[in-house]
């Protein structure tokens, strides 16, 4: 239910959208509203007043006063725009339709205050507010310049094209106002639409800027890392293992300070984004695949971070399984009795997996090739959320028939 009642302001956007573009084009063109018009006419205005009815609903109590006086004001101006204008009184009226424009800013600014305002919606509501701006200035344009003797579209073109041209000061000169309203528009048109489309220009560059500042802080991050192991002349080969590790831990992360970023937050809100992080790596694993977000949560909530240098054993031959491991950072090696190696383990892979399941003992030996950062498991806690989440163990005995008859293949 929330999660409708946030999606309101984007809803509410788009419906006054639709109502601000319609309304010139029906003043300039189609004169009297078709049937058409008039249910969809109906079917906004009810939208609209049912989306502001909910916002105002879903105020906070605690607001304060002058908050809930901004937030009747709204809710006032909105319920007036919202009415039918054009079926209700005279044609004349629909033009207070226009007030729904002031509807887009009101959900941006919603949207900006919800933190629910990501970088498409922003670069969607912002070009949607360029768009009908042009056209508000190419319907107003034809009302003060008047075509005659041409088609409607032929005239409705024009009229962007001389918008277009102007708003971004190009103005090639080909259309020109021919009387002084014309020209008192013109100039009006000129000096807003200069500032308005430089604010327009402004905040796509730095949504753009924004969208590349953690690559960019970590391609920096990279390069002084090289530029100290060349100083202190570190070996080719250590070299390698740095960077390699380093490089996949940033492809595979916002940045190098994920826990830094959710560092100042209470701990039990760093503790749920913590889960989240996990999620993400065990959300790709084969052996979770299917199973609800519910369940997902449940495991994160359980895994335990762990560390290991190059050489450390993770799980030894002979051993009873208790527990498995995912890698997160690096790899690990399976290793046989003659200590060679059976297979490699690398990110986003698991080891041990089986040992939840049975009480076979371990059949290989696992090491850390590199460094590692793993995620364990144990069998205690993956038999708890087996209880409350049955569809876990269903999916481990999948995966075990399965490996069964392709050995026996």
């Amino acid at each position: 239910m929330e999660k409708k009642l946030n999606s309101w302001p984007m809803l509410t956007a788009l419906l006054c959208s639709y109502s601000v573009v319609e309304t010139p084009l029906i003043y300039h063109f189609l004169k009297t509203e078709s049937i058409f018009f008039q249910v969809s006419n109906i079917f906004v205005s009810l939208s609209l007043i049912l989306l502001t009815t909910l916002a105002w609903w879903n105020q906070q109590p605690q607001d304060s006063k002058s908050k809930k006086m901004h937030i009747s004001f709204w809710t006032s101006f909105m319920l007036f725009s919202s009415l039918p204008f054009g079926i209700i009184g005279p044609q004349f009226l629909i033009f207070f339709k226009l007030l729904r424009f002031a509807g887009l800013f009101k959900a941006y600014n919603d949207l900006n205050k919800s933190h629910d305002l990501s970088k498409p919606k922003r670069v969607m509501l912002i070009g949607l507010i360029a768009l009908i701006g042009v056209h508000l200035v190419a319907c107003t344009w034809l009302l003060v310049q008047p075509m005659t003797g041409i088609s409607d579209s032929e005239a409705y073109i024009k009229s962007l094209y001389w918008a277009v041209t102007t708003l971004t000061t190009t103005g090639y000169g080909d259309i020109t106002p021919t009387n002084d309203i014309g020209r008192l528009f013109t100039m009006f048109v000129m000096l807003t639409g200069f500032s308005a489309f430089g604010i327009m220009v402004g905040n796509i560059s730095n949504l753009l800027m924004a969208k590349n500042r953690h690559h960019e802080a970590n391609r920096e991050k990279i390069e002084d890392l090289s530029l100290f192991m060349e100083y202190y002349k570190v070996p080719r080969n250590l070299k390698t293992e740095v960077m390699g590790y380093y490089s996949h831990r940033l492809e595979k992360r916002l940045s190098e300070n994920d826990s830094n970023i959710i560092s100042d937050l209470p701990h039990g809100l760093q503790k749920d984004l913590q889960i989240y992080i996990k999620m993400k790596l065990i959300d790709a694993l084969p052996i979770f695949q299917g199973l609800s977000q519910a369940c997902l949560k449940r495991i994160a909530e359980q895994l335990e971070a762990l560390s290991y240098s190059s050489g450390d054993i993770l799980i030894k031959k002979g051993e009873v399984g208790e527990e498995m491991f995912l890698i997160d950072q690096g790899e690990v090696e399976v290793l046989n009795d003659q200590g060679n190696t059976i297979a490699i383990i690398k990110h986003g892979q698991c080891v041990g997996e089986m040992a939840l399941l049975t009480q076979s003992l371990r059949t290989a030996n696992v090491v850390a090739k590199n460094y590692c950062d793993v995620y364990r498991l144990t069998k205690i806690d993956f038999i708890s959320i087996g209880q409350d989440y049955p569809e876990l163990e269903e999916s481990f005995h999948r995966i075990m028939v399965r490996r069964v008859k392709d050995k026996a293949a």
